[in-house]
C-alpha cells in the first residue's frame, strides 16, 4: 500500500476534495502496470544476481576440491613411488573378459592361460611391521620390476597380503595398508598382468601363523575383497599353506572349520567353504583359489568347494617344493596331478633352494617343470622382490647353479621364455 501511495503521487491532488476526483481508468490501468514491471524487474535482477552468486561459490568449492584431490595422488604417488593414473578396478569389464574356470582350465579373455609368474613379498608387510624382508622388497617396488617381469615373460603377479594388516581394527593403519595394495595391485594390472591376492599369516606378514582360517581371515577378506570385486582379472587366494593333514577329519576341518583335530592355535577354525560364501556375498564373483592340505603340498582327497552361478570359479593351489620322491611322477599324480582332469590346479609357489643345486633338486627340475606344463599347471616361482632365491640383487638378474648367485632363476626365466 505504502509503495502504491508513493507511485500515484503526481496523479491526485491534495487540494482537490476527494469525492471531485475522477482518475481516468486507462491511466490508473497503465500507471499500475508500470508499477508491476519495475517490481518484476528488481525481483529478476536479484534471482540473477543470486545465481551468479551461488555458481561462484559452487565454481570456487569444484576448484578447491579438485586440487585436493591432485594433491592427495601426488602424494600417494610419492608414497608408494607409483605414476600410473589408472586403476583397472575402476573399468567396467564385460562377461566375457577377465580370468574365468571353465572346466578344467583357466581361461582369459575365453583363450587358455596357464600362469607363468612370480610370488612378491613386497605388500606383505603391513604398516607398523617392520620384517627386514618385507620391508626391503616394498622399497624397491615400482616399474623398474615390472619391466624386468616382463623380460621374464610373466603373465601373472602373486601379491602376498598380511591377515594381521587386514583385520586390524586400526581404521587409519587399514586404510594405509589398503591404500598401499591397490596401489601396487593397479601398477601391474597397469603393466598386463593377471594378479593373485594371497592370504597370509606367516612371521613376515606379523602374523601368528595359525594352521587354518579363523575369524580374523574372515574380517580380512571383508576389508580387501570389495575393493577388487569389479576387476576379473585379480583373483582370491584363500589362506596360504593350511597344515591339516589328508585324512577324512583333516579335509572336514579344511572344509567345514572346528576345533579338531587341529586346535588353531587357540581358534576356532573357519572351513574353506565359509570364506567362499562370504566372498560371494560381498558381490565379489573373481576366482577363488584353494591351497590344499599339509602347507599346500598335497591335494589327494580334497573336497570340492561349492560356488554359486554368478562365480567364475574355483582353482586349487599346490606348493610342490617337495618333488624328488621315488617313482617322482607317479608321486606327482597321487598328490596333485590326478585332479587337473577336473579341476584347474596352480602351483603358486615353487623353487629349489640354492644349497640344492648339484643334487636331485637341481636335475629333476626340468622334468617336473614340463610335467606340469603338460597338466596346464601353471607355476609361481619364489619370489621376485627377495634376493637368492630365483634373482640375485635389483637388477633381477636370474640365478644360476654353479655361479656366485646359485639357484633355479636362469632355468625358471628359460621356461617361461620359451613357453
Amino acid at each position: 500500500m505504502l509503495k502504491f501511495k508513493q507511485h500515484t503521487s503526481n496523479i491526485l491532488s491534495p487540494q482537490e476534495p476527494s469525492s471531485r476526483i475522477k482518475l481516468d481508468k486507462n491511466q490508473y490501468d497503465y500507471q499500475s502496470q508500470q508499477i508491476f514491471q519495475l517490481s518484476l524487474k528488481k525481483k529478476v535482477g536479484i534471482t540473477l544476481i543470486l545465481i551468479l552468486i551461488l555458481s561462484a561459490f559452487s565454481y570456487t568449492l569444484f576448484a578447491l576440491d579438485h586440487q585436493k584431490k591432485l594433491n592427495n595422488s601426488f602424494f600417494s604417488q610419492k608414497i608408494t613411488k607409483i605414476n600410473n593414473s589408472s586403476i583397472p578396478n575402476q573399468i567396467l569389464y564385460t562377461d566375457s573378459q577377465g580370468i574365468r574356470v571353465t572346466g578344467n582350465q583357466l581361461r582369459k579373455d575365453g583363450s587358455l592361460f596357464i600362469p607363468h609368474g612370480f610370488n612378491m613379498v613386497g605388500v606383505l608387510s603391513p604398516p607398523g611391521c617392520t620384517n627386514a624382508i618385507g620391508t626391503t622388497a616394498r622399497n624397491h617396488f615400482g616399474q623398474a620390476e615390472m619391466n624386468a617381469a616382463k623380460q621374464w615373460h610373466a603373465n601373472i603377479l602373486r601379491f602376498q597380503v598380511s591377515q594381521t594388516g587386514l583385520s586390524t581394527t586400526n581404521s587409519s593403519k587399514l586404510s594405509q595398508y589398503i591404500t598401499q595394495i591397490e596401489h601396487s595391485v593397479a601398477l601391474a594390472r597397469s603393466n598386463g598382468f593377471v594378479v593373485i591376492l594371497s592370504m597370509q599369516d606367516q612371521g613376515i606378514s606379523c602374523g601368528k601363523a595359525h594352521p587354518l582360517p579363523n575369524a580374523a581371515t574372515v574380517t580380512a577378506w571383508n576389508n580387501l575383497a570389495p575393493h577388487f570385486a569389479k576387476d576379473p582379472y585379480v583373483i582370491f587366494e584363500l589362506f596360504n599353506e593350511p597344515q591339516n593333514d589328508t585324512t577324512t577329519n583333516g579335509w572336514d576341518q579344511w572344509l567345514n572349520g572346528g576345533n579338531l583335530p587341529l586346535a588353531n592355535d587357540g581358534t576356532t577354525s573357519v572351513g574353506h567353504q565359509t570364506l567362499v560364501t562370504d566372498i560371494r556375498s560381498l558381490g565379489a564373483n573373481n576366482v577363488i583359489i584353494a591351497d590344499g592340505a599339509g602347507f599346500a603340498e598335497k591335494l589327494q582327497g580334497i573336497p570340492m568347494l561349492q560356488d554359486i552361478r554368478s562365480g567364475r570359479g574355483i582353482a586349487y593351489a599346490v606348493h610342490p617344493y617337495t618333488y624328488t620322491e621315488k617313482s617322482e611322477q607317479t608321486a606327482w599324480n597321487t598328490r596333485f596331478g590326478y585332479l587337473t582332469a577336473t579341476v584347474p590346479v596352480i602351483a603358486t609357489e615353487w623353487h629349489y633352494k640354492l644349497n640344492q643345486c648339484g643334487t636331485k633338486a637341481q636335475t629333476l627340475a626340468p622334468t617336473f617343470l614340463s610335467y606340469l606344463q603338460s597338466h596346464h599347471i601353471g607355476i609361481l616361482a619364489h619370489a621376485f622382490d627377495v634376493p637368492g632365491f630365483i634373482i640375485t640383487g635389483w637388477s633381477w638378474a636370474p640365478t644360476t647353479c654353479g655361479a656366485s648367485g646359485s639357484g633355479p632363476g636362469s632355468l625358471i626365466k628359460n621356461f617361461f621364455l620359451s613357453n
